[in-house]
């Protein structure tokens, strides 16, 4: 079967680009599906994750919307980038001729209905609607939609006019290496450095932290656009001791087993992999509740500290609040084993079953155990069956447990 999948710009190094490679992947190896992933933006940096034979990457080459004050003028430009996103995608897709396209991003749902296609139409969010610019004109893409894919419960409830919903969590493979010595005085951020991710909120925190607690390290894993202004603020705080921006890195699983607790300040989220990752391995976690994920996986007090705030204005409250949850968590004298953190992460899922030749096992995070032997799939393996009226494939809801290739 021919399938695409259309993103904004697949050379970005974040969750959702990792999660779409693992899916084509996961589609052209197991089901010998041909997959082509379609990047709208000009990109000259190389693609970030590797794609496996029978996986296409395909670049429409478009130039970012030129940024300009004036309203008018941004409107045009924008205008102008749609159409020439439309007429290069839909000859694309002429020449293809896909069974299924799933769409993801802004840019995604407001090109699904806009697309003329015998092909079965899925949007994929990939980060909070409320947060995800131009939301408010996502009606179309609902009304158009053969399904809505969500990460979760709470993202789902904000599409209210579409045909059908399904939610499918981010997904991990099981980590080889957990937390084993909780002692360590090291503290791990991971995400890419932008305003989204709030780590100038977790910067201004931990000048007071140094204070009280000035053998504890802050590590920051990651890169972006704000990597100066972040750099200047560790400076002018006079923090280079206590705060280290450790830069990208490729051996992610090997790395958080390092640290002993982990901090997201995000200001908002879709399902941050970066939580279920460091919760895989043991690692506690300090977090916003922001929109959407963070109280799916956190049990307050158990496996981390949940802080309300991640939703207000102004960003001196959000400090505040942010450093009472650390502080609170630096001064705990004992922690439970890396398998008991790991083992109370909590998260929803609903998948179809059917075909036991394919296997996705359940996974209690951090404990690698088949629940009761059942096997489930995960991901568009249960949306192809569902779209194409695979008359084998049923329901099942299951608690608790994350899904991750068997």
């Amino acid at each position: 079967m021919e399938i695409v999948y259309v993103i904004e710009d697949f050379s970005m190094k974040g969750g959702a680009e990792r999660i779409i490679a693992e899916k084509a992947n996961y589609l052209a190896v197991r089901f010998q599906h041909h997959v082509t992933i379609v990047s709208i933006y000009h990109d000259e940096r190389p693609i970030s994750y590797h794609l496996e034979e029978g996986v296409d990457f395909i670049s429409l080459n478009i130039q970012f919307t030129p940024q300009t004050s004036s309203i008018l003028l941004k409107t045009l430009f924008r205008i102008i980038t749609i159409g020439k996103v439309i007429f290069k995608f839909q000859k694309i897709i002429n020449r293809i001729q896909p069974k299924l396209i799933f769409y993801t991003m802004s840019l995604g749902a407001i090109l699904l209905p806009l697309i003329k296609t015998k092909a079965k139409k899925v949007y994929e969010s990939h980060s909070a609607r409320s947060f995800t610019p131009y939301h408010k004109l996502f009606f179309p893409m609902e009304k158009a939609a053969d399904q809505v894919v969500c990460l979760t419960k709470g993202d789902a409830k904000e599409y209210k006019h579409t045909k059908r919903i399904s939610i499918i969590p981010n997904f991990i493979n099981t980590p080889h290496k957990l937390v084993e010595n909780y002692g360590i005085k090291r503290v791990i951020a991971v995400g890419r450095l932008e305003y989204a991710k709030g780590f100038d909120i977790l910067i201004e925190c931990w000048k007071k932290v140094a204070i009280k607690h000035p053998n504890w390290q802050l590590h920051i894993y990651g890169e972006g656009s704000c990597y100066e202004q972040l750099q200047l603020q560790i400076n002018v705080l006079n923090l280079n001791k206590q705060i280290i921006l450790c830069g990208r890195t490729d051996n992610i699983w090997d790395i958080y087993p390092n640290y002993s607790i982990q901090v997201i300040p995000s200001r908002y989220e879709g399902q941050p992999m970066t939580l279920i990752e460091g919760q895989a391995c043991g690692i506690p976690t300090v977090a916003f509740d922001f929109k959407y994920g963070a109280k799916d996986i956190i049990t307050n007090g158990y496996n981390g500290i949940l802080q309300n705030g991640a939703n207000l204005k102004y960003d001196g409250k959000r400090y505040a609040l942010f450093l009472d949850g650390v502080d609170d968590y630096l001064q705990i004298p004992s922690l439970p084993s890396a398998i008991d953190f790991a083992s109370g992460c909590t998260i929803e899922i609903e998948a179809t079953w059917s075909d036991t030749n394919n296997k996705y096992k359940l996974v209690n995070l951090g404990n690698d155990t088949i629940k009761n032997n059942i096997s489930i799939y995960s991901t568009e393996k249960n949306l192809v069956a569902e779209l194409f009226d695979n008359n084998n494939s049923s329901k099942v809801q299951s608690e608790n447990y994350l899904i991750t290739e068997e």
